[in-house]
């Protein structure tokens, strides 16, 4: 479970990756996903999802700071620091939330 609020997190939170700006990173983790449908759904259309997003929120670990992670375009550093740091594989992480 944690594996795919992860992805969604890393999916809603990387906005400007997931723009059409890094398209390789979107494909990748949509193709890695447990549930690829709703990450591509989370991801399409700029990452501009509210369903996909509350979910994300919703059935966190943490939710306050998922919803800090994916609000304001998933603009928000420490919260990108602490999904880097906790993923499994932090250095795709990182590149899949870059800006």
């Amino acid at each position: 479970m944690k594996k795919i609020i992860l992805t969604l997190v890393l999916a809603s939170a990387s906005i400007s990756a997931f723009a059409g700006y890094h398209p390789v990173a979107r494909t990748a983790a949509v193709a890695s996903a447990d549930h690829p449908v709703a990450v591509a759904a989370a991801t399409s259309d700029n990452g501009n999802h509210p369903v996909a997003r509350t979910t994300a929120v919703a059935t966190a670990d943490h939710p306050v700071a998922v919803a800090a992670a994916t609000s304001d375009n998933g603009r928000h550093p420490v919260a990108r620091t602490t999904v880097v740091a906790s993923a499994d594989h932090p250095v795709a992480a990182a590149a899949v939330t870059s800006h």
